[in-house]
Order: C-alpha cells, then sequence, then structure tokens
C-alpha cells in the first residue's frame, strides 16, 4: 500500500495515516496521555491531513476547506472506531 497524497485525501487515507501517527504518539508518551487530549489531536490530525492532502492535490478552497472539516469528522469517527475494533473485538 502506498502513502501517497491521493490515497491521504480519502476519508480511509486519512484515518488509516492518523491511526499509525497517533499510535506512535501513544507509544512514545505512554499512560501520561489524557483521553480528551488524545480525541482532540486525533480530531486535528484528521482534519489537517485532508487539508494538506487536498490542497496539495487540487487547491484549496472554502468550499474544500469545510469539506475537509466535515470529512476531518469522519475520518476521526473511522480511525478511533477502527482501533476500538481491533484491539477489543
Amino acid at each position: 500500500m502506498e502513502f501517497g497524497w491521493a490515497y491521504i485525501a480519502t476519508v480511509a487515507g486519512a484515518a488509516a495515516v492518523t491511526v499509525l501517527i497517533v499510535q506512535a504518539i501513544k507509544a512514545v508518551a505512554g499512560t501520561e496521555i489524557k483521553t480528551l487530549w488524545l480525541r482532540l489531536v486525533t480530531f486535528g490530525l484528521c482534519t489537517v491531513l485532508l487539508l494538506v492532502a487536498n490542497a496539495v492535490i487540487y487547491g484549496l478552497t472554502w468550499e474544500s476547506a469545510g469539506l475537509c472539516v466535515i470529512n476531518g469528522v469522519v475520518a476521526y469517527l473511522v480511525a478511533t472506531g477502527a482501533y476500538k475494533t481491533v484491539t477489543k473485538g
């Protein structure tokens, strides 16, 4: 699987990259991370990844930025739900 800008610009790609980055942060920080802080970082990371990827590929307009924020919410839900499903079964 290749993590190019076109893949990261999708909800699934942003969620996958977010899960990888957040798990790396959790591995480095250990158990010192608060749950609310981690959720905010996860949402922010999803949104920023989508904004940057769309800006690189298509250019960023106000409309596309708004859609990236909405898709950031969806990617956040996918990223947190996917990790819980994989670890908890």
